[in-house]
């Protein structure tokens, strides 16, 4: 039965793709929480110490740069289900696999 072998192929490749998506999600996560757990270690006072000031106010108070840029490492927010695919294409994607399940 070649439609079977087919779909059983399609399954492999569908299992492959997932397992592969799934595991880049998981290093990914182990990577933030190896940044969450260097950030909660840092000593903050030292930090506060060394911190470059830009001058200093007329009551004698450091004046800090309000605004930053993101720096180099920064979690920067997203709204992607799958991280590195972009919404529409997902959706496409579902929508073909949805219309090649209901066509049987």
């Amino acid at each position: 039965m070649a439609w079977y072998d087919s779909i059983i192929d399609i399954g492999g490749d569908v299992f492959d793709s997932v397992t592969g998506v799934v595991g880049e999600q998981y290093d990914s996560f182990r990577e933030y929480q190896k940044t969450v757990q260097s950030e909660a270690a840092k000593d903050t006072a030292n930090l506060r110490e060394n911190e470059p000031v830009k001058g200093t106010s007329k009551d004698g108070s450091p004046v800090l740069a309000t605004t930053a840029a993101p720096q180099d490492g920064a979690v920067m927010q997203s709204n992607q289900l799958i991280a590195g695919v972009d919404n529409k294409y997902l959706l496409i994607g579902g929508l073909v696999v949805a219309a090649l399940l209901l066509k049987r």
